[in-house]
């Protein structure tokens, strides 16, 4: 390959990553607002929307845990970092 099609492809990917993130800030921001209970018993087996994992509250198999985007994870990290 050339070094000009590594570049475009190395560009492409930063802003596929970069739009990606931008959707999951915005799914963040609206989860910190409204938690959704996912899996277990007690939630009816219900499934997280597209974006989320189910994060299992530590509990027994059947209890659920709750959906989170899949960056959540790295703005909580950025959150307390600013927080401070």
């Amino acid at each position: 390959m050339k070094k000009q099609n590594i570049w475009i492809l190395v560009l492409a990917l930063i802003f596929v990553f970069g739009i990606f993130s931008v959707w999951q800030f915005s799914i963040y921001q609206e989860s910190s607002q409204e938690t959704l209970s996912c899996g277990g018993d007690w939630s009816y087996n219900v499934k997280c929307p597209i974006g989320f994992y189910c994060q299992s509250l530590g509990q027994e198999q059947l209890v659920g845990g709750l959906c989170r985007p899949f960056l959540s994870p790295l703005f909580d990290i950025l959150n307390e970092i600013v927080a401070k």
